[in-house]
């Protein structure tokens, strides 16, 4: 019979349940009503929802779900061909939401890979939408799990479009909007009438995708252009979206992928908050939160999601550590200067918000925040040099990972410590930021991982803390100089240790923290409230309402910051 696939002639050799045969190309294809000499096929699309519904099919194909590594020789943990038969039997429309460290990654492609043998037609090309910094991973690990059977296309700038004959696209999400471009157009109506438009045109929407994969895909919500841009290139087709944290500061966030991957059953974003999310009062505006119950909301996308914890998996892939020692150690502000421009800062904050008949800008209160945070961070310069100078004595093998927030404080730390590793004979320490390409970033963590004389990488929370993996392959110490205002960024930076393939029992997570500070209070809050934290999807998983953190900052900072105020602020 021919084969909806290879367009060839083959032979049947055996079947797979009551609708399906195997054919000897490997492909699967519908089967023929018996006794007819001249019927009509099923298409690879009509064969591929076949496929889906077909549970026998897991069966009578041993090496169906057989991947290996082509470099490594490793092949998938049986939790995450868990994650690739998932995929598959829910027709390619599905989130996988594992917790950071878990192969994600590896299960999407993976997932392709299945596809690739057995219904290619119906789900390529691909595109993989990510975070800029992880475009060369994302190549890489094609390769290793695929070698030369997926052929990739980088797009790099908005000059260069997608070129058809490649079965794998690889864009970041912010360059979509670089190919947009919008024209007036001038529209008649039936009756005559010349109406004018605008018209906006992108090559990737008439592309002929197959599949899109969405990577961190907490990064399109709301309705940003960018939002936008994916919802009109991914409607209609095959979805596998990817987040070990999608939902940030709400599940209100939940929406735009739910209703992509399961418009039945989120048909208006208004029903969907109606119906799933909580309401609260919060600094006297309504706001949304988190779920109002999560078990049942479990059951209703059972279907679409799955996720499973570091903890659930933890003697299956042996990780020995679940999540990171957080250690606080409290320093004071050694530098006059910096201590008499915070006390000012802090002062001038304190005065705005007590000024309750002026109206007071979120905007302007949230910036002058940002003042003292930026002047604590740079009084912190020096006790993390001094932690990360220990930390080299006490452990002359190891590596060490600081994160920072602001770039001056970056600097002065890479700074320092190159005097520190250059006087020590050690390599200097290198630097990974925003302004890195993806190719930069990835030989960045490749020379940090591979060189045993290269002690410290100092980068960006946001920047590093997002995708970058082999971190936990001889690192399990790190230090997070900048508190960030959602902790969720946090968690993100230390699961870049707490992931698969990290060989130490303990994970440290060093967090210096200034005395008497918008630091102080703010560690406080976070505490308190990471004891008491409500589940999103699973039960255990955080929930970081950045408003509402913010909102108690405020009270901190007046309750403990006007004993200053009044000896003479």
């Amino acid at each position: 019979m021919i084969c909806p696939f290879c367009k060839t002639e083959q032979e049947v050799v055996g079947e797979v349940g009551k609708k399906l045969v195997r054919l000897a190309c490997k492909h699967m294809a519908g089967k023929p009503p018996s006794g007819q000499e001249t019927v009509t096929l099923p298409t690879a699309q009509e064969t591929i929802e076949i496929i889906v519904q077909t549970p026998e099919i897991m069966q009578p194909i041993e090496d169906a779900f057989a991947f290996s590594n082509l470099k490594t020789g490793d092949t998938p943990y049986p939790f995450q061909i868990e994650g690739i038969k998932f995929a598959v039997r829910n027709a390619f429309k599905v989130l996988i939401a594992d917790e950071q460290g878990l192969g994600k990654t590896l299960q999407a492609i993976c997932t392709l890979r299945y596809a690739m043998k057995h219904c290619y037609e119906a789900v390529f090309p691909a595109l993989v939408l990510s975070p800029s910094n992880v475009k060369v991973q994302w190549l890489v690990n094609f390769m290793n799990w695929g070698g030369t059977d997926f052929i990739p296309q980088i797009i790099e700038d908005g000059k260069i479009p997608p070129i058809e004959g490649f079965n794998i696209y690889i864009a970041s999400y912010d360059i979509l909007r670089r190919f947009s471009k919008s024209e007036k157009v001038v529209l008649v109506s039936k009756y005559g009438h010349e109406i004018e438009t605008t018209k906006k045109d992108n090559p990737f929407y008439d592309f002929p995708f197959k599949t899109i994969i969405m990577d961190e895909v907490q990064a399109i919500k709301g309705d940003s252009k960018r939002t936008e841009e994916v919802k009109r290139i991914a409607k209609g087709k095959n979805i596998i979206a990817l987040s070990g944290t999608p939902i940030k500061n709400s599940a209100a966030e939940y929406y735009t992928i739910l209703h992509l991957l399961a418009p039945d059953k989120f048909p208006t974003r208004e029903g969907y908050l109606r119906r799933w999310v909580r309401t609260e009062l919060v600094n006297g505006y309504e706001k949304h939160t988190g779920l109002w119950n999560p078990e049942r909301f479990a059951e209703y996308t059972k279907d679409i999601i799955i996720r499973r914890s570091r903890e659930q998996v933890k003697e299956e892939i042996g990780l020995r550590v679940t999540k990171a020692n957080r250690i606080f150690y409290h320093v004071d502000f050694d530098n006059p200067k910096l201590k008499e421009a915070y006390l000012k800062a802090e002062a001038e904050f304190i005065r705005e918000m007590e000024q309750e008949t002026r109206k007071k800008d979120s905007v302007i209160l949230i910036a002058r925040m940002a003042v003292m945070r930026h002047l604590v961070g740079l009084n912190k310069i020096q006790p993390t040099v001094d932690l990360a100078e220990e930390y080299l004595l006490e452990n002359p093998g190891g590596k060490l990972v600081i994160f920072t927030q602001h770039d001056d404080v970056q600097q002065a730390i890479h700074l320092l410590l190159s005097k520190t590793c250059a006087d020590a004979g050690y390599e200097a320490p290198l630097r990974f930021h925003s302004g890195l390409g993806a190719t930069e970033r990835f030989e960045t963590v490749a020379k940090f991982t591979d060189t045993p004389g290269i002690k410290f990488i100092v980068g960006s929370t946001l920047a590093m803390g997002t995708g970058t993996d082999r971190l936990q392959e001889n690192c399990n110490d790190c230090i997070v100089a900048e508190r960030q205002w959602n902790p969720a960024n946090e968690e993100q930076a230390e699961s870049r240790l707490v992931r698969i393939g990290q060989k130490k029992y303990f994970v440290n997570a060093t967090y210096p923290i200034a005395s008497g500070t918008i630091d102080e209070y703010f560690t406080d809050i976070v505490e308190v409230k990471r004891r008491s934290m409500k589940e999103t999807m699973d039960g255990v998983a955080n929930e970081w309402d950045e408003t509402s953190l913010l909102a108690d900052l405020y009270d901190a900072i007046k309750s403990k910051g006007r004993n200053r105020l009044v000896r003479g602020w």
